[in-house]
């Protein structure tokens, strides 16, 4: 029999973690799971059936139980998903469901107000309706209004998005919060680390077809209208041809609709120096190529591909918009430019490509901030004491 004296803390309190696609699951959220668990909670993950998402129960010895939560907006699978989560909850009683980005944390946390679970989290991932317009800005609206109504907490992963939301009336000042300088679960410093460079660089180099002596600027995330897609090969036209000449643009994430992956291989067949790579799950080697990271979107919650870059001590070139802002300091941890201005984001190119003196000091920056503020064990530090305070108020 265990003794009070051997028994973890939170032993058997059973929280539900809710998210659409199993790839979140498995990129930011097994830290939290290892954890929690660490501490005694029950946690199980309700997610897609696909194969990230049963890695991420795996890897981390925690329940995985499918449901089928669609991205697109469907009325008959969105109520067959909420029914079906209701049921879920109903049947596992937890004290905490915790609900990750807008159509997996809508549902999820409606789902658990229906089935009386204490405490709801509605995890914001960033918020899209701060930029959309007509039909699609109302109805992205509506999904972060309910949703953080229907919560008894949201947590934003950075300060400059819950002062949006907030300033937009989607938000509640006593339920908004964010968790330390931010982020999902933080970055592996020991991981993404500037030691590791040397011996990856010139292999994934050589795989790209990138000489040693060219100065690559790279972009990592999803070949999609938000990330700036457009802007960035337009600025990467307007650079002068002696930048060009000593520069590649690499772009490093999977295609997205068909106008974006025409866009990107009318880049290419210019032959200006763009190359798409694909999607990698070596990220480390990815980066180790790199010479400065640029993400021209127009919002994000706070941007991996910017912290684990600035971890590798590299600098990045950002856009004004939340969650960006949140990453870069401009001219001390890399550059911050307007968004939707290729003329800016050229000129800021241009800056970094001339300069390896000025990429390694705002590189050395960078290193110093992740190191100093996002380091995994912190972030994951900062969510067991928050559900520690949040179940203090529920007894």
């Amino acid at each position: 029999m265990t003794s009070g004296k051997d028994r973890r803390p939170f032993e058997g309190v059973r929280v539900v973690w809710v998210t659409a696609l199993g790839i979140s699951a498995r990129s930011f959220l097994q830290p939290h799971f290892r954890r929690l668990r660490e501490n005694g909670f029950d946690v199980i993950l309700v997610c897609s059936g696909d194969d990230d998402a049963r890695a991420a129960a795996t890897n981390t010895g925690i329940r995985h139980i499918p449901v089928t939560i669609r991205q697109s907006v469907s009325a008959v699978s969105d109520a067959a998903a909420l029914w079906r989560l209701w049921r879920l909850l109903r049947r596992l009683r937890p004290r905490i469901v915790h609900a990750h980005m807008s159509k997996a944390g809508l549902l999820g946390v409606v789902a658990g107000w229906l089935a009386g679970v204490p405490v709801r989290i509605y995890h914001n991932h960033g918020m899209a309706a701060l930029t959309a317009h007509g039909l699609r800005r109302f109805m992205l609206r509506a999904v972060e209004w309910l949703a953080n109504r229907a919560a008894t907490h949201t947590l934003f992963c950075g300060e400059s998005t819950r002062e949006a939301a907030l300033a937009e009336g989607l938000a509640q000042a006593g339920k908004a919060h964010v968790l330390g300088s931010g982020t999902i679960s933080g970055v592996d410093i020991a991981k993404f680390s500037p030691d590791r460079i040397g011996g990856l660089r010139e292999g994934k180099r050589r795989a790209w077809g990138v000489p040693a002596d060219v100065v690559v600027v790279g972009f990592v995330g999803r070949i999609v209208p938000h990330k700036g897609i457009a802007t960035l090969l337009e600025a990467w036209r307007r650079l002068d041809a002696k930048h060009r000449e000593r520069a590649t643009l690499v772009l490093v994430g999977s295609r997205g609709s068909p106008d974006m992956t025409a866009l990107v291989d009318a880049a290419v067949a210019e032959d200006l120096g763009v190359k798409h790579v694909g999607w990698t799950d070596d990220m480390v080697g990815a980066y180790s190529a790199m010479d400065l990271l640029v993400l021209p979107s127009w919002y994000e919650g706070l941007p991996y591909s910017v912290l684990e870059t600035q971890a590798m001590g590299l600098p990045a070139i950002v856009t004004r918009a939340t969650g960006n802002v949140d990453a870069v300091e401009d001219e001390v941890t890399g550059l911050v430019v307007p968004p939707k201005d290729p003329d800016a984001l050229s000129r800021a190119m241009a800056c970094l490509i001339d300069s390896p003196e000025e990429r390694r000091r705002l590189g050395q920056g960078a290193r110093r901030w992740v190191a100093g503020h996002l380091r995994q064990e912190v972030v994951v530090d900062h969510m067991l004491r928050f559900y520690q305070t949040v179940l203090a108020g529920t007894d």
